[in-house]
């Protein structure tokens, strides 16, 4: 009689699918997908951002002067302006209004936010928009936002320079 050597067929198929069935269960623990999917939000809500300051800055220009608030739609949205600029003011009722998103929060930089934003460039009367379900660290302040800096008011001594655009940048680092 003969002495086997090695797997039979079916034991080589069981061991591959026990192998299989752990796998299946133990690997989405090593993967963060969610670290993936609150930086494509913020940098989703960045882009919104931008679209909305755009918006705000073609309706300002169509409507021939600086007028505060800016009506924007049909429904009768009032955005408030940044002095001397077509653009947008850094607050809830400026571009935080123009955005129309009930899933993020704005929070105006500076006081209890300056640990955060310091290290990311970030301004004192900088607006940071958020979403309202991502983490925020044990100060209280967002991970995951979005940055908006108003615009610079136009210079009109000695000559007329044309306001810079508003400031628009995302930071995921803490995704």
């Amino acid at each position: 009689m003969k002495q086997q050597r090695g797997f039979t067929l079916i034991e080589l198929i069981i061991v591959i699918i026990i192998l299989g069935i752990l796998a299946v269960t133990a690997a989405p623990r090593f993967f963060d997908f969610s670290s993936d999917a609150q930086t494509s939000v913020v940098k989703g809500m960045e882009g919104s951002v931008k679209a909305a300051s755009a918006l705000v800055y073609a309706k300002s220009i169509i409507g021939g002067g600086i007028t505060t608030p800016l009506t924007i739609d049909d429904a009768g949205t009032s955005v408030a302006l940044t002095a001397d600029t077509r653009y947008a003011a850094a607050t809830a009722t400026g571009i935080f209004e123009a955005v129309e998103n009930d899933d993020f929060s704005s929070v105006v930089a500076g006081g209890a936010l300056t640990a955060a934003a310091t290290a990311e460039n970030v301004e004192e009367d900088d607006l940071l928009i958020f979403p309202t379900d991502l983490a925020v660290d044990a100060t209280g302040e967002p991970l995951c936002y979005v940055v908006y800096r108003a615009a610079v008011a136009a210079q009109t001594t000695p000559t007329v320079v044309a306001a810079a655009a508003p400031v628009i940048f995302a930071v995921t680092d803490g995704c």
